[in-house]
């Protein structure tokens, strides 16, 4: 096998890793999706197109999201959709907090729950830190930028525009 073939561990020449299943945090999204999915099961049949509904839709997002984001082209798309899981995470505390205020759910449960996305969403704040790490920044002073970045910056906009 040559090099243009090889795996490279797992491990997209951009860093990434090659499939979104290999992602700790996706692993982590996919246990709660089923933990909510069978703890949704003990609530009343009245809610079965309420809040049973609505937490397994927030659920099953927050791994799709993390997929679905993975396949983008880019880190900022990226990051968009890992926002987006961590919003339907946020959705989905608030769900489970309701369902156990009303009693629907048993409160121990819920608490595991609790903690489990407690854990997804340490982990996409940690996923968005390392890809905020790894975006190029431009410097704020522009004083302090190389003659070379203010002209392929500014030439489309302003083609005599040069800093001595």
């Amino acid at each position: 096998m040559d090099a243009s073939t090889k795996k490279n561990d797992g491990f997209a020449s951009n860093g990434r890793t090659r499939h979104f299943r290999d992602l700790l945090v996706w692993q982590k999204a996919m246990n709660l999706a089923k933990a909510v999915y069978l703890e949704t099961e003990a609530l009343p049949q009245k809610e079965m197109f309420g809040l049973q509904s609505q937490m397994r839709r927030a659920a099953v997002s927050i791994p799709s999201n993390i997929a679905e984001g993975h396949g983008r082209l880019n880190d900022g798309h990226f990051r968009q959709f890992l926002a987006n899981a961590r919003g339907s995470l946020f959705e989905l505390q608030t769900q489970m907090e309701l369902a156990a205020g009303l009693s629907f759910l048993n409160h121990a449960n819920v608490t595991i729950l609790m903690e489990q996305s407690e854990e997804v969403a340490r982990m996409i704040n940690g996923l968005l830190h390392s890809l905020d790490a790894q975006k190029p920044r431009a410097p704020q002073d522009q004083a302090d930028l190389p003659t070379s970045y203010l002209l392929t910056r500014y030439s489309v906009l302003t083609p005599n525009f040069i800093v001595r």
